[in-house]
């Protein structure tokens, strides 16, 4: 039952190798994405996928002269499918028949989830928008 109101599809990045690191901007690129789940992963992954926001509650961050909204969201996967996500990876929505609105957007697994005899992997995952 839990996985056919899986009707979205996602694809979950994790940086691939080491990449380069720009000393003047300090920041890091990777040289590659590495696909831990989603349409085009072999091992039995479709990309199902299923989010709900359990309260309309966000956050406002203030700072110098920007300002961010993050929000955080429940992820559903199928469990067997998702054994490699892991907090740190970067969830972008494909598709979202329901609600055309979430798709392209992306989201930072920050939580993992693991039980016995859970019907679907919940992820916490957080979206920051803004400048």
């Amino acid at each position: 039952m839990t996985e056919r109101l899986m009707a979205d599809t996602c694809r979950i990045t994790r940086d691939g190798a080491a990449g380069t690191f720009d000393r003047t901007s300090l920041t890091r690129t990777p040289t590659d994405l590495v696909i831990v789940y989603g349409p085009s992963v072999p091992a039995g992954s479709d990309g199902r996928c299923r989010t709900r926001m359990p309260t309309a509650d966000e956050i406002r961050h203030l700072g110098g002269e920007g300002a961010w909204t993050v929000q955080d969201r429940v992820l559903s996967l199928p469990v067997l499918a998702s054994v490699d996500v892991r907090p740190g990876q970067v969830v972008t929505y494909l598709t979202a028949p329901a609600d055309p609105s979430l798709e392209g957007r992306q989201f930072t697994v920050v939580a993992d989830h693991s039980q016995t005899h859970s019907t679907a992997r919940r992820l916490q995952v957080r979206e920051v928008t803004g400048q």
